[in-house]
C-alpha cells in the first residue's frame, strides 16, 4: 500500500509535460522516468527516484521550450511539488521496505505534503500576478538572472521552512 502513492506521483510528474507537449520523444522520456521510479520501488534504491525527477524536470522543460510563449508558473510550481512529493513518498517506501506502516504515518505524509503543497501554490499565485506586469519592462537579457535568483530565493525560503519544521 506505501508503493501506491509515489507511483501515482510518479505517473501525474510524467504527464505534465505530456500534456504540455504530446509528442513521442516527451512521452518517451516520461516513460522512462516512470520505469526509474518502479525501479526505485522494487529495489528500494532512492538514487532511480532521483534521476526520475531530473527526468521529469527535464522533460517538462523541453515541453515548454518547444511550445513557446510565456512560462505557466502555477504549472511549474505544481510540478515542483510533485516533484517533492515523490522524492519524500519514495524516500519513505523506501524506509519502509519489508515492514508494516501504520496508516498514520501516511495519513500524517499526505497531510504535510498537502500544507506544504497548498501554501506553495498559494504563494505563487499571490506572487504571479505582480511578477507578470511586472515582465514587461524587464529587458530579455536579464531575465535569466533574474530567474535563477528568485529560484534560490525560494530555495533558501524552502530550505528555512523545512529546518524549522524539523526541529
Amino acid at each position: 500500500m506505501i508503493y501506491v502513492l509515489p507511483a501515482a506521483v510518479s505517473v501525474a510528474a510524467a504527464l505534465a509535460p505530456i500534456i504540455a507537449m504530446p509528442i513521442l520523444p516527451v512521452a518517451v522520456a516520461a516513460g522512462a522516468g516512470v520505469l526509474l521510479v518502479a525501479l526505485a520501488l522494487t529495489a528500494g534504491w532512492r538514487w532511480p527516484a532521483t534521476v526520475a525527477a531530473c527526468v521529469f524536470l527535464t522533460d517538462y522543460a523541453g515541453a515548454r521550450w518547444l511550445i513557446g510563449g510565456p512560462a505557466d508558473l502555477v504549472a511549474g510550481a505544481a510540478l515542483g511539488l510533485l516533484l517533492l512529493l515523490l522524492l519524500e513518498t519514495v524516500d519513505i517506501a523506501c524506509r519502509a521496505r519489508r515492514t508494516i506502516a501504520q496508516p498514520g504515518v501516511t495519513r500524517s505524509t499526505l497531510l504535510r505534503a498537502a500544507s506544504l503543497g497548498a501554501a506553495t501554490l498559494a504563494l505563487a499565485a499571490l506572487v504571479g500576478a505582480p511578477a507578470s506586469a511586472l515582465a514587461a519592462f524587464v529587458p530579455a537579457v536579464a531575465s535569466p538572472v533574474l530567474a535563477a535568483a528568485g529560484a534560490l530565493g525560494l530555495a533558501v525560503a524552502l530550505a528555512a521552512v523545512i529546518a524549522r519544521a524539523v526541529r
